[in-house]
């Protein structure tokens, strides 16, 4: 609590804002980490706050807070780095002149948390929701070129997998 009340000391000189004032620019960041100073100048002056950027920024910045980059967690870890490598390794000299590469991948129609406003001790992570609204793209390329790209939004199981190749994989093959 004394080392918070030397922080707000310290940014006083800056701007007369009260102790109460300081709480609600840092509380209301802290709780809203996604909030960029503009929508966060409207919440305070809604509160009855009016105070520029710069000085929302410097009592930010006075409580340790900074805008950065989010915590993100890498797709691959080690073991499937080294699986991975392994098998390139095994198929260097194969001929793929008759392989048809397949892969998919999801869209979500909701956009994450890239930037948040934390502490060197507070870390924002990206948090998702497992099965939200998107849709499934599946492709396939070979070495005479892409294939058929096939979109979907029901979840992918092995039906769908068969529906797909019958009227994906079979006519890209062929062709």
């Amino acid at each position: 609590m004394w080392q918070k009340m030397s922080i707000y000391r310290n940014v006083a000189r800056y701007r007369k804002v009260d102790k109460k004032d300081y709480k609600k620019i840092v509380n209301l960041f802290s709780r809203n980490p996604g909030l960029i100073l503009c929508q966060g100048q409207a919440k305070l002056k809604q509160k009855g706050l009016d105070i520029s950027y710069e000085t929302i920024r410097t009592y930010l910045k006075a409580n340790n807070m900074k805008w950065c980059n989010t915590v993100k967690k890498p797709l691959l870890n080690e073991k499937h780095v080294t699986k991975r490598l392994a098998w390139a390794r095994e198929n260097i000299d194969r001929d793929f002149s008759n392989v048809i590469f397949t892969d998919e991948c999801s869209i979500w129609a909701r956009c994450t948390l890239k930037r948040a406003w934390s502490t060197s001790r507070n870390k924002i992570v990206e948090r998702t929701v497992k099965h939200g609204v998107k849709v499934h793209l599946w492709g396939c390329f070979s070495k005479q070129g892409f294939g058929i790209l096939y979109l979907f939004t029901c979840n992918l199981n092995a039906e769908k997998m068969l529906e797909i190749y019958k009227k994906a994989l079979l006519p890209s093959a062929e062709h």
